[in-house]
């Protein structure tokens, strides 16, 4: 239980869906906010069923991971490739909008 340390927030890395989001929740108290890094493939696609609590309240986009999981080399990140525009656009539009 993390309730000892009583935080602000917690960020959490790496879910691939519902369940790793539900277990988290279970962990922190109730004035505790659930950051999420959207880094799997998975979860880019489930912005609509991880909105579930109150308590997460931030999406970051882990691009270097969330490209490493598409199977999409490090390199073709940059302002000019349109695969980067699309990730950018849909997380902005799935997520934050």
């Amino acid at each position: 239980m993390l309730n000892t340390v009583n935080p602000d927030s917690i960020g959490v890395p790496k879910i691939y869906g519902a369940q790793d989001l539900y277990r988290a929740l279970k962990l922190i108290g109730e004035g505790t906010e659930l950051y999420l890094f959207i880094e799997t493939k998975e979860v880019f696609h489930m912005a609509d069923r991880l909105r579930v609590d109150r308590r997460v309240t931030t999406f970051y986009l882990g691009i270097l991971d969330l490209f490493a999981d598409f199977k999409i080399f490090h390199h073709f990140i940059g302002p000019h490739n349109p695969t980067c525009h699309y990730i950018m656009s849909k997380f902005l539009i799935d997520w934050v909008v």
